[in-house]
Formats: structure tokens, sequence, C-alpha cells
């Protein structure tokens, strides 16, 4: 059986790091402007006030009409992405893998559907019987290695880390590249999401559109990544905000989803507060619809619906402090 997790920025949070937007607008607004053109930029963040990444990926397709050439944009582009790096690197840094961290994340892959309720959980355990062995993987959307980092604390044999006995975790693919590499992927999902149509050209569309970037780099990962989704019999989704600039992936789940009976965990989070019962359920069929949303299913049947599985502010991937 394969399982595979998609994980987003929701899950170094979940770990500790200040790697939220609010968290990186805070400091970058404090790092002085090299010129005119990024103190613009600023400005222009200062007003839109953005709250997730995101935002900002879809802010970046809207700023293009703010700039009066592509060497503006560069400029832009290339200091915001430049001090992103900088201050996740130091996030990255201040994170250590402990036991307690690496027993919170190897129970979560190997068993997600034990954070969901009763009902959903005996159903994915039905789904999941006799289908062993479990072969697990991950498709990051993040820049950094907390992952890396945690799973070094276990022996790699056969390309493979054994999890327990029937589990294994085969790959861990960031899809917008790591803070080790030359550069990161950061920007909007297509054409559609540039708003000045004079300054669109190949140019552009290699600084901001992200699937243009992997399929122009040639490094395979987005081809892998694909692979890994339609072949995924599960797929769990945690830590990610279902934004329109990753539609390319949210819509390669909903191809899978509408021609296999896979099933779908997403573990979802925000800050409001839910205490009755017909807020829950509310929100279940909220966070469900969203899904259904993005992956391009216009109108879901039952049955599609009852295959999403939906976990609220769980505790999955939480270590016991």
């Amino acid at each position: 059986m394969n399982i595979l997790f998609i994980l987003g920025n929701g899950f170094d949070i979940n770990l500790g790091l200040h790697t939220g937007y609010q968290d990186f607008y805070e400091y970058y607004l404090k790092q002085p402007a090299k010129d005119p053109v990024i103190a613009r930029l600023k400005k222009y963040l200062e007003k839109e006030r953005y709250t997730t990444w995101a935002d900002l990926e879809i802010g970046l397709g809207s700023y293009t009409l703010e700039v009066e050439n592509i060497d503006q944009m560069r400029a832009v582009y290339y200091d915001l992405g430049d001090e992103l790096r900088e201050f996740l690197k130091k996030e990255e840094k201040s994170f250590s893998a402990t036991e307690k961290v690496l027993n919170a994340i190897t129970k979560g892959l190997v068993e997600p559907h034990s954070f969901l309720p009763l009902g959903m959980k005996d159903s994915i355990s039905a789904y999941k019987n006799s289908r062993q062995p479990f072969q697990i993987d991950i498709i990051s959307f993040n820049y950094t290695d907390t992952l890396e980092k945690i799973f070094q604390l276990l022996p790699k044999t056969n390309s493979s880390i054994q999890l327990n006995n029937q589990t294994f975790l085969r790959t861990i693919r960031h899809v917008h590249m790591r803070l080790d590499d030359d550069d990161i992927i950061m920007g909007v999902n297509d054409e559609s999401q540039i708003l000045n149509k004079d300054l669109l050209n190949d140019e552009l569309r290699g600084l901001i559109v992200k699937p243009y970037i992997n399929k122009e780099l040639q490094n395979l990962i987005d081809i892998e990544c694909i692979r890994l989704i339609r072949n995924a019999d599960l797929i769990c989704l945690f830590g990610v905000s279902l934004g329109k600039t990753d539609l390319l992936w949210w819509q390669t789940i909903g191809d899978r989803f509408q021609k296999a009976s896979i099933r779908i965990l997403l573990f979802a989070y925000d800050k409001g507060a839910i205490t009755r019962n017909s807020e829950r359920i509310f929100k279940y069929a909220e966070c469900k619809s969203l899904l259904l949303d993005r992956m391009g299913i216009a109108k879901p049947t039952d049955e599609q619906r009852d295959r999403i599985y939906v976990g609220y502010k769980t505790s999955i991937f939480k270590a016991k402090q």
C-alpha cells in the first residue's frame, strides 16, 4: 500500500519553528531596503497585510502591476527570496531532533488515522487491513530539512527507513527545493495569476511561475512527485493551506481521487475555537468543500465526500513536552 504525506509550513510550526508568514513579514520589514524598488515592495506588503504564504505568492502575481519592467520584478523577487532563505536558515538551525520528536513523527506517519474520531479511525483501519506492507513517501512544500534531521536518528537500509515491522519510509521530496540548494522556488501556479500581461514572457515565467520553473530546470522532482500522487492509495495532507498557488498539486490529487477509490486524510488547523457539535460538523464540511474545490471537483458525489476524512486540531506530529 502506497501512503503519501504532503506536508506544508504547518509541519515546521508544529515542531516549534517560527516559520509562519507573519514571522517572516515582521523580520523582513526590519531589514534595510537596498534600493527604492525594495522600499516600494515593503510599503506594498504593509498595505496588503497578507496572512499566509499562499497570500504572499498570489501577491507576487499582483505586484507585477506595480513594477515598470522585468528588472524591477527580478530585484524584488531576489531580495524577498534571499531574505527568506536567511530567515529560515536561522530558524532551521534552532531546531534539534530528539527521541520524543522522532517518536511523535513516526507515530503520525505509521498511524495517522489514530488521531481521527473513532468512526473515521475504524473506516481507515478497515481500508488498510490486509494491505501490508506500507510504503510511505513524503512530498514537502517546505524548504527546511527538519524531516531529514529527524530521520537521521534512524538507520537506513536498502534506501528505506523502517518505521515498524510493516512500514517503510522510502523518499522525502522537496518540490520547491531546499535551503541548501542554489535557490528556492516561490511564486504563482500559472499565468492567470500574473496580473500584468504586458510583462508576461518566458523570463517572468522563469522567475515566478513554479511549475514552469520546475519544468525548465529539468531536475525531475516535479515528475517524481506527480508519479507519487498517481500511485498513492492513501494521501495525508498536513500543514497545508490549500492555496491557489499550488493548484497543480491539488488538481493532480483530484485526478487520482476520481480515477481510483483512494482515501484522503486532511488534517486542518485554525485559530478559531469550537465548542459546539454543530460547529465541528460545519468545519468538517467546510474543509471537505475547500479541498474538493481545489481538486477541481465541482459536483462531488456523496461517495466522494465520504472518502475524505477531516482531522481538525488533532495532536498528530505533536511531541509531548
